[in-house]
């Protein structure tokens, strides 16, 4: 930030807000307008309610995989077409830990999140989503039924954030 008129003074150790610029050039005043018109439009964007269901299904989603994953690593390992290791095993087992974290947050943010919080993880969600669909394709195996039916799942998910991001909030 800096000062464009008005002083800092040694005193009052703060400047006049009407008088602080932000690096950009923007004031202060007309920041926080903007931010102001930015989350009421977001708050219009998004159906919330469908959005914290599709946040409570890939919470399911995500407990089953991380089940099968801390539990039987080799299948999900083979049904991908990779050969199987110990080293292999413990690093599926390792997502399927770090899995519950995220199943965890998913369900917590659907049920107790503010609206904003459900739109911000809902954008988190569209891209992610969106990349383990991609990532699953580049398996270095190469491509067989679970690989298309695990990425199918990927980008189903990552359409209906898609969807229900675009569609207007009924409730705003």
């Amino acid at each position: 930030c800096n000062l464009t008129s008005g002083y800092l003074g040694e005193r009052a150790g703060r400047a006049k807000v009407s008088d602080l610029e932000l690096s950009h050039g923007t004031r202060l005043g007309q920041a926080l307008i903007q931010r102001w018109q930015y989350d009421a439009f977001m708050h219009k964007r998004g159906n919330v309610s469908r959005l914290r269901g599709v946040l409570r299904l890939g919470a399911l989603v995500f407990a089953l995989s991380a089940a099968a994953l801390f539990a039987v690593p080799r299948i999900f390992t083979d049904l991908l077409g990779l050969t199987g290791s110990g080293d292999l095993d413990w690093s599926m087992q390792m997502i399927g830990i770090t899995l519950v974290a995220l199943t965890g947050n998913m369900f917590v943010v659907s049920i107790a999140g503010s609206d904003n919080g459900v739109l911000w993880a809902a954008r988190v969600m569209q891209v992610s989503a969106f990349g383990l669909g991609v990532l699953t394709l580049l398996v270095p195996t190469g491509v067989n039924w679970f690989v298309i039916l695990y990425a199918l799942v990927g980008f189903g998910f990552s359409a209906a954030y898609t969807v229900f991001l675009l569609q207007r909030n009924p409730e705003a």
